[in-house]
């Protein structure tokens, strides 16, 4: 009986803990599987006798089992034509392109990385591995606006982990083919981190790169 307080109360701290404690856990299993085998042998067949077996292997799997955390997660990475608004920003800054010119020759980079259960995470963070400096060297235009932004947001939960991340990037595209602009934005990466419950780090790369789509 005093093993099996035992193995209740090291349960709860399984549970608590993560699996630091479960070949602890495994020892007292086996323990306590081994004494009640040997009173069932001896004749003593209560009810609870009966059934310890069953209530002992499914603890011990509880114990040891460790829930693997999965990002809920949604992207979009897109290049599409200037909204509305952003036409109209673009207007005001430069004069030397009428309202069609600036709809064919400018486009904006959509970024939206948001996960859904990242309140579930303990510090998740997503970190950007792109070198935006070196794209806008490349961006070809003596006169008139070469880049801009546009509305854009970074949001996490309660608890400090991360929510939501948004960017819009407004650029000259007009001297850039689709072929280039898969080729520039191959190498975007995310880096994505939280701590687990045994407080290990756990990362996670995503390369981005691969799932831009052109939509202009």
């Amino acid at each position: 009986m005093v093993s099996i307080i035992l193995h209740i109360l090291l349960l709860c701290v399984i549970v608590k803990g993560g699996k630091g404690l479960c070949y602890l856990n495994s020892f007292f299993s086996v323990a306590m599987i081994y004494e009640v085998y040997n009173k069932l042998k001896q004749g003593e067949r209560g009810f609870y006798e009966k059934n310890i077996f069953v209530t002992l292997f499914v603890l011990l799997l509880l114990g040891c089992s460790q829930k693997e955390q999965i990002l809920d997660d949604e992207l979009q990475f897109e290049i599409q034509t200037v909204s509305e608004e952003e036409l109209r920003h673009l207007i005001n800054r430069s004069r030397l392109f009428t309202k069609q010119e600036i709809k064919d020759n400018y486009a904006v980079v959509i970024f939206d990385y948001k996960v859904r259960n990242g309140k579930k995470f303990h510090n998740l963070t997503v970190e950007h591995d792109f070198d935006w400096s070196a794209f806008m060297d490349q961006i070809k235009l003596d006169d008139g606006p070469k880049h801009m932004n546009g509305n854009g947001r970074s949001s996490n939960f309660n608890n400090g982990s991360f929510k939501e991340d948004s960017i819009r990037f407004i650029f000259y595209a007009k001297d850039f083919s689709e072929e280039q602009l898969q080729d520039i934005f191959k190498a975007y990466n995310l880096y994505i981190s939280w701590q687990n419950a045994d407080g290990e780090i756990v990362e996670q790369t995503m390369h981005i790169g691969d799932s831009l789509q052109i939509k202009r």
